[in-house]
């Protein structure tokens, strides 16, 4: 059975994601601002040594929103 902890940052991973992609195709700066927020959010939630893949991931979308950013 999965926590509330780990619900919660699946659909933040999720929404972050969305964001990035409409952010990335509206050119809306707001929307990817938002997902970096989420995605920190969420290394505030994972640690690297319970979740390494989890946490490597995320800090792999963290850079891509950034990069998107600025663009």
């Amino acid at each position: 059975m999965k926590t509330d902890i780990n619900t919660k940052i699946e659909v933040s991973f999720a929404l972050a994601d969305s964001l990035v992609t409409y952010g990335d195709q509206k050119g809306q700066s707001e929307a990817l601002e938002e997902a970096i927020t989420l995605y920190r959010d969420i290394l505030q939630e994972q640690n690297r040594e319970q979740f390494p893949l989890e946490w490597a991931a995320t800090q792999s979308d963290l850079g891509n929103a950034l990069s998107h950013l600025g663009e």
